[in-house]
Order: C-alpha cells, then structure tokens, then sequence
C-alpha cells in the first residue's frame, strides 16, 4: 500500500475539528411569549465543553467522511488487483542507430528482419496495451533524440507514426550512433519526472550494442538520478534485447587512398581495413569498383574471431577522372551497411607548369633534350652543352618520361617560352610560373603574373647568372610592407664559392625537405654550389626554406594573399652546382612543384562520417573568390535541393551532420545546370556500430541503477503494476455523506420534537 500524494495525510489533522464542534454545548433556550422584558432578570450564558459526546453515530459518520476524502486526495495505491486498475506511463525508447540494420530472424518465424523492424513490431505490440488513462510516448534514439509522441493518454499518436510508410517519417533508421542511448533515457524520464500515476515503465527496444552506450553526458546521467530519486520504486526502466543470438558481422572499417593523388597510367592503390566481429572464421572476398564499374579480381582475406587485415587493392586508371572508389565485399552479411566504403578517387589532372625563360631566343623553345630514347640523331657534344641552360634541364627533370617519349611520366606538363611570348599565354590554365633568370617582362605581363598569383596560384624565381640584381629589384622586389612586390627577398650578385659550398647538415624542417631528414629517402648532403646569389635582405613576410653550411639562405618563401611565392639563389646550370647531376635532384623538384601547387597540404579528409559535423578546406583555386558552395547528394531522389554552404574567411566550410551517401561540392549552379569543377565527398556509417561486442546487465545498473533485461523471443516481463482505490474511497465518500444528512436530519427531528415537548409543559 502507497500514497502517491503523502503530503494530503496531513488533512487527517482535521479529524478534531468535529470532535471539538460536537464537544461544545450548543444551548437554545424555549421561545415564550410574555408582556414586558423588564421584569425579567438578565441571564448570559455561552458556549461550554460538554461533559460527553452529542450524537456520536453522527460525529462518527462525519470523521469517515473527512478520512475518506483525505485518503482520496492522497490518492491511496493497494497491490493490483482485477478490479481497479490504475492508469500508467509507458515510454518506448527504439534505438535507431547503424547496428540496428543487422538482419535477423523474426522470433515468430523465419522471415528476415532488420533490427529495427523487429523493434518497431515490438513497439506495436506494446502498446497496444496502452489504453487511456493510462498515457504512453515514443522516442527514437537516432542521429538525435527525437521526441516523435509526447507524453499523451491511450497509444494513438505513437501507432499512427509506426504504422507510417511515408518514406520521410522521421521513424527511420539512421546511420550513426548520434547522442547515445543514455540521453534519450534522460528524455524519456524526463518525460515522467512530474506524474503521479503508481506506476511509470521506460522501455528501450535496443540490441545492446556497447556503442550506443560510449556517448555518456555526465548531465543526462544526473537528470536521470534525480528523477529515479524522486519517484523511487514507482519508476522502472527495461531493457528488450533484440539481438540474441546474433552476432556475427564482417566489417570494412576504414579505406583510403595511397598517396594524395592518382596519376594517369598508374595502379590507385586502396588501402582497405577489415575486421571480423564474429565468433567464428570468416573468408572476406574484397573487390574493387571505380564509378560503379566492379574490378573482376577478387582477394580473398581469412580472419579469424576479433581479428583485423589490412588489404591493399590495386585497379589501373588510364585517364584523368574525379569519381568515387568502392571498395566491397562480394558476399555481403547481416550487416549491410558496413559492406562497403567509398572513397573519392582523383586521377591527378597533369599539373600544367608554365617556364619563362629570360634567356631564351625563341617565342616556344621545345626541350633540347626531347627526342632522346626516340632515334633521333645526338647533337654534337659542344652543340648540346650550348645549347642546354638551366630552364631546359629543369623542363627535362620535371617530366623526364614525356621528353624521352615514354607512356608514363610524373603528371608534370610544362610549356618553356620566353618573357616576349608571356603576354600572349593563358595564365589561367596553369597552376604554376617559373621565372628562370626572368630580368624583365611587358608591363601587361606583370600585372597578369600578379593576379595570377593573388588569385591562388604560385610564382617560383630561380636566379642564375643571367639575372641582373639591380633591374630585377626594381621590377619584383619592395621593401614597403604595405606594398610588397612579388620577390620574397632582395637579389645580390653571384658569389663564388672555394670550396664548394655544402648545404646545411640539420635539414630544414620545411616540408618540402621533410622526406630527407631520412637519408634512406634521398641524401642532399652530396649537394654542393660553386656559385649562388647573395641574398641582400628577406621581405617581411618570407621564411627560409633551405640554408647553407654557413647559414646564408638559398631559398626563401612569402604568402602574397591567396597564392605563394619562392625564390632559389641558385641556377640548375652543370657549372654552378652539381645538383643536376644528383640522385636527389628530380624528387627534389617534383616535391618542390608539389608543395607550390598545393599537393602537400593537409587538408581534412573528404570521408567523413555521417550524422557528425565536418569541416572541409576549400582553398583550391577552382573555389577562389566565391563566398557561397552547393553541396549536392548523388545518391538522393533527383531534384533534392542542394545544401549552401558559407565559405569562411579561412577558406573553410561547415558541413552540418549528413547521412551515408555520395556528395559533389561546386560553385552555384542555375536550376538545370550540370558542369564545372566539382569534388566528391562520401559520407559512411559510423565504424563503431559495426562492432557486436555487448554490454551486460550489471555494466546498465551500474551506469543507469536498476534495471530489468529480457530478451525480444521470451514472455513480456509483467510491470510491476499496483490499483489505485480512489474510486471506491468516492464510492464510499459519497455513501457516508449521504448516511451523515440522513442521521443529521433525523436527530434534528427528535431533537426539535423533544424540545417542543419540553416547551409546551
């Protein structure tokens, strides 16, 4: 027996208010007639204590009243019974997380269910028990806690949205672990925080995934705690496990792909991990598919129980693409969602290198050292070494395969011209400039380069003997903060060096020379210069990028803007340094033109893991000067209205939690509009709801306190259910109020009948 209003006992005080009243000796005095009153002699008297009870049956009769109605206020539960049946709370939780899009068995039968079907059955099912004034809510524990059915009497609301097929109900399955179980549980006793009925049942529809319990808000816990402190026993929370028995999932966790980018004529590399959550061996059969299209190779990987793989795939790309890559298992299992994972695959465009060469007699020099390896007949010995300078060993050096007539090469596509031809070339089209002993250009020349740069792009000076100092300060460099010209440093004259100068022993820590603080990677301490510019003083915004033995700086670097500018003191020529004829000197310059086009910035990835928030670098020069970027979902219904997105001052944007899927980035198109530069953005589940490890009772009591766990197959559990009686205690209010007037009126009778008799003698 309870009372789910304990503070309405103390009306029970009352009970002396009639016991007082029938203590009093109401006196009335004979009604007589007589002539004058001025013979009489004055008489007061009051109310007294009487020496015993007035009417007990009546005194009795209105006590049981006034307990009656203090039990009712205090609305008394006795245990359950048939014949009163208290309204309760129930709430469902269902748990709408990856893991719960495992297959499995119906318990009734042997059709195939997801999880979540299972639990929405289980839903129906319960509440079909719910009849008002007993009231019942809904929660769905997605990608957030979603409160789909408030706290309402009867199960109508909640039914209508599970039995939906409106493909956009929000009764729908996500693709991550999102805010976790434990606060959609803190929602849901919130939700019953302030009721009075004797009994409130949180029921969660779950598989018991340890993942759905690793988002633990210290907040949601103590909300929680001071619920089940203020309701005490009258609060139970249960757990339906929907999963027993099955537990087997082969999972592709993570992939990538090797290298920042893929060059024609290649093999791209995917880089797969594999993991068997299962409790028995497990053959994974991975393939490859690029743009839909699968690879007919298959690699079959055994794993045994808990054990992970990583798998390198290999498929050939022959032309420059930017598409999405696959990689999936040929079987699939119970789990569906983890079965594949896409990867944007980016076969690397040729990176176009635009060389200006000061000292160059002709509008388009070709290589002098093209058509080697082709047949053609050698120059004469004395011929070649005229006739070959620094900024046709550098045009040789960046894409030796192209010049020897090769199929394959380093992606690197570079046109040498000389500064007269410069105002005539499309600057847009290239990524990077290399003025080679450039003294002087057309006016219209250098305010394009300008642009050029400022826009994003990148300009690299390389000075040889062929400069001269004083002009090319005039016309690059500015000491002016505010007004900086385009070199990152003041050019001096050359300098000879006996001995030959050394580089430095540490390595610079920039990251163009990263790969060769390991001699392992290339040794550049072979490198040694006979002549170098001296460099008079740095801009202030530059840094060094490589430094000599003696501490004077051979290479300097500025941002100007969105773009970047480099400057070498030293030509490639074979009489100033020895550095053509290193091992070190093709990666050397290949690293240098990637870190001046961008390939060796680290950026965000573009895998991203739905239902969390991301944040993208958007800094390409594709993307240059637009404040606003679309991303559109290629594996949505067509028309869906793309997602803007506020490109940030630091060339970034904010992606907002999206579901599993293919994504395109571009600049805003108009309605019907297809083309332009776009990059791919693949979204998957969350690796953590692959893993079927499950947490156990005495884990959930410690965590949430007690707790009941049955399983979905077995009998529901029976709540723990008790009767309020406050109808009968109405019942019987109702009936000793009435027994009250009667007795009430029939003493009031005798009473006066006795008075009169007393009166009249």
């Amino acid at each position: 027996m309870a009372f789910l209003f304990p503070t309405m006992l103390a009306g029970l005080f009352g009970l002396g208010v009639p016991i007082a009243l029938h203590l009093i000796a109401r006196h009335k005095f004979p009604v007589k007639d007589f002539p004058t009153l001025r013979l009489l002699l004055r008489d007061e008297r009051t109310n007294t204590f009487a020496a015993r009870l007035i009417d007990p049956i009546q005194l009795l009769l209105r006590l049981l009243v006034l307990a009656l109605l203090v039990l009712a206020m205090s609305r008394l539960s006795v245990p359950a019974s048939s014949l009163f049946r208290s309204p309760q709370n129930l709430v469902l939780v269902v748990d709408g997380s990856a893991s719960m899009g495992l297959t499995a068995k119906d318990p009734a039968g042997e059709r195939q269910n997801t999880l979540f079907e299972l639990a929405r059955k289980k839903a129906v099912a319960l509440l079909g028990d719910i009849n008002a004034p007993s009231q019942s809510a809904l929660i769905l524990s997605g990608d957030r806690t979603r409160v789909l059915s408030g706290i309402h009497p009867g199960a109508q609301e909640a039914l209508d949205l599970l039995h939906s097929k409106d493909p956009r109900s929000q009764f729908a399955l996500t693709d991550g672990s999102g805010e976790g179980l434990v606060s959609a549980i803190a929602t849901a006793a919130d939700l019953v925080r302030d009721r009075r009925e004797p009994r409130s049942r949180i029921v969660v529809l779950t598989d018991l995934r340890t993942g759905a319990f690793n988002a633990r808000n210290q907040k949601d816990l103590e909300r929680l705690a001071q619920v089940r402190q203020r309701l005490n026993d009258r609060l139970e929370i249960e757990f339906i496990d929907l999963a027993t028995g099955v537990s087997e999932n082969l999972a592709i966790v993570e992939a990538r792909v090797r290298g920042s980018r893929v060059k024609v004529g290649d093999d791209a590399h995917l880089i797969s991990r594999i993991h068997n959550y299962g409790s028995k061996d497990k053959t994974a059969k991975l393939q490859i598919a690029v743009g839909n299209q699968p690879d007919p190779s298959v690699k079959e990987v055994p794993l045994a129980p808990g054990e992970e793989a990583i798998v390198d795939l290999t498929t050939p790309v022959n032309r420059s693409v930017r598409t999405t890559a696959q990689v999936r298992f040929k079987e699939g299992d119970a789990m569906a969602a983890d079965d594949t994972f896409s990867v944007p695959l980016n076969v690397a465009e040729t990176r176009r290198v635009l060389i200006v060469n000061g000292n160059g007699q002709s509008p388009v020099v070709e290589s002098k050292l093209a058509g080697l390896g082709q047949g053609a007949q050698a120059p004469k010995a004395n011929e070649a070494e005229e006739r070959v300078d620094g900024a046709t060993i550098l045009r040789f050096v960046l894409n030796p395969g192209r010049e020897l007539g090769r199929a394959n090469g380093t992606g690197i596509d570079s046109t040498l011209i000389t500064t007269e031809a410069l105002v005539g070339q499309t600057l847009s089209k290239y990524e990077l400039i290399v003025f080679y002993d450039v003294t002087s250009i057309p006016a219209q020349a250098l305010e394009d380069v300008n642009t050029f740069v400022r826009q994003g792009r990148s300009l690299l000076f390389v000075n040889s003997g062929g400069v001269n100092a004083p002009q090319f300060n005039r016309l690059f460099f500015s000491a002016d903060p505010l007004k900086p010209g385009l070199s990152p440093a003041q050019l001096g004259n050359d300098k000879d060096f006996a001995p030959a100068l050394a580089l430095a022993e540490s390595v610079s820590p920039h990251v163009w020379l990263a790969p060769y603080r390991d001699k392992l990677q290339g040794d550049i301490s072979s490198v040694r210069l006979t002549v170098a510019r001296e460099l008079s003083s740095l801009a202030e915004a530059a840094t060094p990028m490589l430094t000599a033995a003696d501490g004077r700086v051979l290479a300097v670097e500025m941002p100007l803007e969105k773009g970047r500018v480099a400057l070498l003191a030293f030509g490639l020529e074979l009489d100033r340094s020895n550095l053509a004829r290193t091992r070190v000197f093709p990666p050397l310059m290949w690293r240098l033109v990637d870190y001046l086009t961008g390939q060796l910035r680290v950026r965000p990835p573009d895998v991203l893991v739905a239902q969390q928030s991301a944040v993208l670098d958007v800094s390409e020069p594709a993307f240059a000067f637009t404040p606003e970027l679309e991303l559109t979902s290629t594996s949505e219904e067509a028309g869906r209205a793309p997602i803007r997105l506020t490109v940030n001052a630091d060339n970034t944007v904010l992606l907002p939690p999206l579901p599993a899927g293919s994504f395109q980035l571009h600049k805003p198109r108009a309605a019907g509009t297809v083309g332009g530069h776009t990059r791919n953005i693949t979204v998957h589940p969350d690796s953590s709801e692959s893993d079927m490890s499950k947490i156990g009772q005495p884990q959930l009591a410690g965590l949430l306190g007690p707790v009941f766990v049955s399983e979905a197959a077995a009998p529901a559990r029976p709540a723990t259910a008790s009767s309020e009686i406050w109808s009968l205690i109405v019942w019987l209010l109702l009936v000793a109020y009435i027994a009250e007037a009667i007795t009430g009126f029939f003493l009031n009778a005798r009473r006066e009948k006795k008075r009169a008799a007393e009166s009249n003698a």
